[in-house]
């Protein structure tokens, strides 16, 4: 409507009729938001309940357009929102009764509620009469650090948002995409990976963090397998589909976007703990994305004709073989090798053009996944063709954080980290490694549809993860998401 009234032309606003519903369903929901304001400020309920319970919303909703509109009439579609529907009310009952208590809000008039922030401000004291450091009472994530990590999120959201305009109105044609992915794959993430593993400082606690998310990616990579496996034996197919599937779902349900999101996010929430993230990133490239090589290799050796059908130590032989020729294992073993054997920070004429060259990851990471939504839904034409996607969404969006949820209490100090780090969305390799290995017309729309949704759902998560794991009291938390709605407007409106 604003690129119409700039140009001049007639702004298409309907029928009066249709102009006062669509005001009075804005004065409806500013009204609701208005009284999460006041159960916050009078009654004491903590955002952390508050909010969730305003987004029950949706289940009026749904009861409107079941009853009111006729919207909805197939009596499956209307079973599943009911199902979905008890699921929100429970989790709004369950929150009401063992979600935090006003009494984790810092206040005020409290000094020893104090927040991380206000530290940066106070005047420095001496090692004599400084107070001994309390642990917050919420968490221990800043409001400035949240407010960073809204301004992080949407300016990944923005590049996404050109990658997808470039990509739509034809500025990048698939060889330039293909181009791009290639860079990023053969050069740009390996020389990122190299440099960090090549100038690693070692941590205290890296090795129960790698157990706790290898295990609670373990376990994810067998349900994908499961279910991978399980749906191409329903859809029928060529003798090695179900491997194929079933690897593929593996792939996307554990290999996380460790450096290209989790880098600037985690970086902001956890500065002391970036080089984690190369660690669990090359766990990734050693661990998990082998495994489903060699599931894949033998999907391709089942599908070729019986008589001149490979052994399995065969196949096993020429996967690894493969792998030598593989850049980003590669560069995970010539880093981890400089470090142990050297243990000397690279040279400048080695560090210099190594980080060059992986300069341009980011953001052309984030171009890509841009240009991943361009026809993303075209596949989602009805409840039955979403089962999948939302399945494989659910178990990189829902599946890995609970299990990692599950094996926090190994290390206890790490939980948000480690929460936080399961929320991460799959990385857009998942969908290279897919057209790579052949995936079919319907299998890869199904990984475009489930990246795409898995993107949406992680930004979202993450936000709102955030918010609950920091300090932040009820009115600066409204600022922030009132901040980050109203970008989100400005985005959905362009």
């Amino acid at each position: 409507a604003a690129f119409r009234a700039c140009r001049g032309e007639p702004v298409p606003l309907g029928s009066r009729g249709t102009l006062l519903a669509g005001l009075g369903s804005g004065l409806v929901w500013n009204l609701s938001n208005a009284c999460q304001l006041l159960a916050m400020s009078a009654y004491s309920v903590p955002y952390g309940v508050a909010y969730p319970i305003l987004q029950a919303s949706l289940v009026v909703a749904g009861l409107l357009g079941i009853f009111l509109f006729r919207e909805i009439r197939q009596p499956s579609a209307i079973a599943v929102f009911f199902a979905s529907a008890a699921t929100v009310v429970a989790g709004a009952v369950l929150l009401g009764v063992f979600g935090p208590s006003p009494a984790a809000e810092p206040s005020a008039a409290e000094p020893s509620a104090a927040r991380p922030s206000d530290a940066l401000r106070a005047p420095p004291t001496t090692a004599v009469d400084a107070p001994p450091a309390a642990p917050p009472p919420g968490g221990h994530l800043s409001p400035d650090a949240l407010e960073m990590l809204g301004k992080v999120l949407l300016e990944v959201m923005s590049i996404q948002l050109l990658g997808f305009l470039l990509k739509r109105s034809g500025a990048v044609t698939p060889v330039t995409e293909a181009g791009i992915g290639h860079y990023v794959a053969v050069i740009g993430f390996p020389c990122v990976l190299f440099r960090a593993l090549s100038e690693l400082q070692p941590a205290a606690g890296i090795l129960p963090l790698m157990l706790v998310i290898g295990s609670a990616k373990a376990l994810v990579f067998g349900a994908a397998y499961l279910i991978g496996s399980r749906s191409a034996s329903r859809a029928g197919g060529a003798p090695g589909e179900p491997l194929l599937r079933g690897a593929l779902f593996a792939i996307f349900g554990t290999n996380s976007d460790d450096v290209g999101l989790g880098v600037p996010i985690l970086g902001i929430l956890f500065p002391g703990r970036v080089d984690a993230l190369y660690v669990l990133a090359a766990m990734q490239a050693l661990l998990f994305n082998p495994l489903a090589y060699v599931l894949l290799g033998v999907s391709g050796a089942r599908s070729g004709e019986p008589a001149v059908r490979p052994s399995l130590a065969a196949t096993l032989c020429t996967v690894l073989v493969g792998l030598r020729s593989n850049m980003l294992v590669l560069s995970v073993f010539a880093g981890l090798a400089y470090r142990l054997i050297v243990a000397a920070p690279l040279p400048w004429f080695a560090s210099y053009p190594i980080e060059l060259l992986g300069r341009p990851f980011q953001p052309l990471v984030y171009l890509i996944g841009g240009f991943g939504f361009v026809g993303a839904f075209d596949s989602l034409t009805s409840l039955p063709a979403a089962v999948l996607p939302l399945a494989v969404v659910a178990l990189k969006s829902l599946c890995l954080p609970m299990a990692a949820f599950l094996a926090m209490r190994w290390v206890e100090p790490d939980g948000d980290y480690i929460f936080l780090y399961a929320l991460l969305p799959c990385a857009n390799s998942a969908l290279v490694i897919a057209r790579i290995y052949g995936a079919s017309g319907p299998l890869l729309a199904t990984l475009s549809s489930a990246l795409a949704l898995n993107k949406v759902a992680a930004f979202l998560l993450l936000f709102f993860a955030g918010i609950l794991a920091s300090e932040s009291s009820p009115r600066e938390a409204m600022r922030i998401k009132a901040t980050f709605s109203f970008a989100m407007l400005c985005l959905s409106l362009a």
